[in-house]
């Protein structure tokens, strides 16, 4: 495979300083993955305890994710595969559970905050708030969009590519471009 000029040209001007500062980002980056996936393992952990039955709370919440249509369209064949398996799923009546009502506005209300921020964070407008003004939703798309703005305008700062050429000159040392080592 050849090497195009001008990649084998910034393969060369790449420096010590350019080396260590993506080498601190990514080991910033994935101390922070390091720490996420312990908090779920966390989580995990004390919803089992509580009798949570994980892989069905990852089916739901995989699903709920999905849109509406490819949803019908898997249960529709979920439960077609299951007839032609002689697996009796049961009837709708049999299934039909009762979620309190304070339950349900509690999950609208997460649900309106979670996409707005999912709209703050692409960046998309405010204005797409798609609940009526002064409602209980409304006011969590809302919450969530300025949650999401947030970090969409945070994470450009934290991923910005590293600068070129020499590092700031510190009264005591000065990097060597060239070795890396520190001279003072």
């Amino acid at each position: 495979m050849s090497i195009s000029a001008t990649e084998d040209a910034k393969k060369i001007n790449v420096n010590a300083a350019t080396v260590n500062q993506f080498a601190r980002e990514l080991d910033e980056a994935e101390d922070k993955v390091t720490t996420a996936v312990g908090v779920v393992r966390s989580i995990r952990k004390r919803a089992k305890n509580e009798g949570v039955n994980l892989r069905m709370l990852d089916e739901v919440r995989r699903t709920k994710r999905m849109d509406q249509d490819e949803v019908l369209v898997n249960e529709r064949d979920r439960l077609r595969y299951a007839a032609f398996l002689g697996l009796n799923l049961g009837t709708q009546l049999e299934l039909d559970v009762e979620i309190p009502v304070e339950v349900k506005d509690e999950r609208a209300k997460y649900d309106a905050e979670r996409d707005g921020f999912n709209f703050g964070k692409r960046g998309d407008p405010r204005t797409d708030n798609p609940f009526e003004a002064g409602t209980v939703a409304y006011v969590a798309w809302d919450t969530g969009w300025i949650r999401g703005e947030k970090e969409h305008f945070d994470a450009p700062a934290a991923a910005a590519p590293a600068k070129r050429g020499r590092p700031k000159k510190n009264a005591s040392a000065e990097m060597n471009d060239d070795t890396g080592e520190t001279t003072h």
